[in-house]
């Protein structure tokens, strides 16, 4: 018997609505429990509930139930998909940005060390590690928050779509020798 119900006085006529409603409702009630509560018989409460479709009501109340809560997981999902978009554009404007300024601010060195006559000075030049640290950080949390969602963290090419060309080279900027990596952002290494 669930305690936290408290037991009506008994009554000569029986509010069988008000017992509809409060096994609908309360998924911890069972018609002992209403027969105890109500002071009726069980055969009562079963006769009635039989009639009145106590059973079915109860599962349409549950049904609604999860229909609201699915429509409100896929909502939730909707938001999140659209907050991952803003935030992967976002990083990508970010980026290029980056990108442009480590290009151009690399390509000043290597300017000023032709005119110079003398080597690059690696230490001058801007690394995109950093950079790349934050994307890798907001791609975790954007993937966790996708998981824990249910939605998809792999995104998939359309058939048929082949990527733009590109210099970029297969592997990142920070595992390629010096060298390599100045060829692979653009700019040629000066002549020794």
């Amino acid at each position: 018997m669930n305690t936290l119900i408290e037991r009506p006085n008994k009554q000569k006529s029986v509010d069988w609505l008000a017992i509809k409603l409060l096994y609908t409702e309360n998924h911890r009630i069972s018609y002992s429990d209403i027969a105890e509560m109500f002071g009726v018989s069980l055969k009562q409460v079963k006769k009635h509930g039989a009639r009145e479709n106590f059973v079915e009501s109860r599962q349409q109340v549950s049904d609604s139930v999860e229909i609201k809560i699915k429509e409100k997981v896929a909502d939730d999902r909707v938001e999140a998909n659209e907050r991952h978009r803003i935030a992967y554009k976002n990083l990508q404007a970010l980026a290029n940005v980056y990108v442009t300024v480590i290009a151009n601010h690399n390509q000043s060195v290597i300017e000023k060390a032709k005119v110079q006559g003398c080597i690059v000075n690696p230490n001058e030049l801007y690394s995109p590690s950093k950079l790349l640290m934050l994307c890798k950080s907001i791609k975790l949390a954007i993937d966790g928050e996708r998981v824990t969602l249910n939605l998809p963290s792999i995104i998939v090419a359309p058939a048929g779509w082949k990527p733009p060309h590109s210099k970029e080279p297969e592997v990142g900027l920070s595992e390629l020798p010096f060298n390599d990596w100045i060829k692979a952002i653009g700019l040629e290494a000066p002549n020794s």
